[in-house]
């Protein structure tokens, strides 16, 4: 960071530095993504144009005590996102949010049949852009099946204009994700499948990344899939998920939420679960683990993992792998908190040996009771109701659980233990809104202790 001390900065005009009640925020005017920052960030974007040096002298001169190393990583997230450029003009150096600079040339994939499958609902905004990236894949895939859940926009008459050779699965109702993924992947001819949501788009040499993963991997036949970087489409910079996780005490989530992606996470070459909005699997992984268990609307992904484990494979990651999401999800946002509540404890229910499981079923207990309990009048009735959906769905479905436990060895308290060391610790990086922080106490926490400052 070195070059940023003597370089004269400026707010670009893509970003609007907005005051509330409850802080500041910064707003993509083009995507409309809001990133949350604090007084000390508000106040730097003020002092610009200027130079690391420049601002921290302004910030002494007002009697604030900011370290330079602070400061420095400001100018580094803010210029990250593109909050910032050099005032001598767009900053062309900075490739942060994975901008294409050069695109390889088009190939075929010779030694390894990839076929892509993508679940579709409604998703008219996303598709065609989820299927040009795919189509100016360096490397291209041997088919792209596009499975629909019933479908009442112009998803389908859009993709077979625009896109003919595109198998087509219709449905004249909602299967759902993993039901739809399942059979996406049974019609598909590949050796190795790539499921997308539809609101994804990939880096232009996203599908060469994840081959050249596997094509290097010492035991092929240990990999269960392999996991790129998602990260938002609002701030392409920022990520989505790398990997994700079920917690104790709380919801499932995906892992460093939020963060600028800073190349730290090039260290990371393997994860305990993953987000199968972005995934690649090999049709062995497919054949040893199974089909995703579609009793499950969320979590579906974190159960296919966990069964992974047990079977002693392994989440390859690419931290070069990019694919970004738009979070154009359709379920209603009742139904989908029914749904989550559901999920979330028909899986550990199901995978988790006893004690463990307790331990999760009573944390989750105490929090259902806390999020429905506190809430005035309004929101309250009808978070009650969506709670109430989620555990009468629940009951409906035990007697299927139990017959699962019944057939199947159970995990052992020590295979859970190394199901999560297998990923990073978790981390986010968000407000309650899911908004990415810039702030003081992010930096001091997190960015500055990370090794590629």
């Amino acid at each position: 960071m070195a070059s940023y001390k003597n370089n004269l900065f400026k707010r670009t005009a893509q970003f609007k530095l907005l005051r509330k009640e409850d802080g500041f925020f910064l707003e993509n005017k083009q995507s409309g993504g809001v990133i949350e920052t604090d007084e000390t960030g508000s106040k730097l974007l003020q002092y610009l144009p200027g130079s690391t040096r420049s601002v921290s002298e302004t910030f002494a001169a007002e009697g604030l005590n900011i370290p330079d190393a602070v400061i420095k990583s400001y100018f580094l997230l803010f210029r990250e996102i593109g909050i910032i450029e050099k005032t001598n003009g767009p900053d062309e150096d900075n490739k942060a949010g994975g901008k294409a600079t050069k695109k390889a040339k088009k190939a075929p994939g010779k030694n390894i049949k990839i076929s892509v499958i993508i679940v579709t609902r409604n998703s008219e905004r996303f598709i065609l852009k989820n299927l040009k990236s795919i189509y100016r894949q360096t490397l291209l895939p041997h088919e792209v099946i596009v499975v629909d859940n019933d479908s009442s926009d112009s998803t389908l008459s859009s993709v077979e204009k625009e896109y003919p050779a595109v198998k087509i699965t219709g449905h004249n109702k909602n299967l759902h994700y993993a039901k739809s993924v399942n059979i996406g992947i049974n019609q598909a001819e590949g050796d190795l499948f790539i499921v997308l949501n539809d609101d994804i788009q990939l880096e232009f040499d996203f599908i060469q990344r994840i081959i050249a993963h596997y094509e290097k991997a010492g035991n092929k036949e240990k990999i269960a899939a392999i996991a790129p970087v998602i990260r938002w489409n609002k701030f392409r910079s920022c990520i989505n998920s790398v990997g994700n996780i079920v917690l104790k005490n709380n919801w499932g989530a995906d892992n460093f939420m939020g963060a600028v992606d800073l190349g730290q996470f090039r260290e990371i070459s393997s994860l305990g679960s993953a987000c199968f909005g972005a995934i690649a699997i090999p049709r062995h992984a497919w054949e040893t683990v199974g089909e995703m268990d579609h009793g499950f609307k969320f979590y579906d992904d974190i159960d296919w993992c966990f069964r992974a484990h047990l079977e002693g494979l392994t989440i390859g990651f690419v931290p070069g792998a990019i694919a970004y999401h738009d979070f154009g999800g359709t379920y209603p946002t009742g139904m989908k908190l029914a749904f989550i509540v559901k999920s979330r404890l028909r899986y550990v229910l199901k995978n988790y040996p006893r004690k463990t499981c307790s331990r999760f079923l009573a944390g989750y207990i105490k929090l259902d009771i806390k999020n429905t309990l506190f809430l005035p009048g309004e929101r309250r009735l009808s978070k009650l109701l969506s709670y109430a959906r989620g555990y009468f769905f629940l009951l409906l479905e035990i007697p299927g659980i139990i017959w699962y436990r019944l057939k199947r060895r159970g995990a052992t308290e020590k295979q859970v233990k190394e199901f999560y060391e297998k990923s990073p610790a978790f981390i986010t990086l968000v407000n309650h809104k899911n908004q990415p922080l810039v702030t003081r106490e992010v930096i001091e926490k997190y960015y500055d202790r990370l090794p590629v400052q």
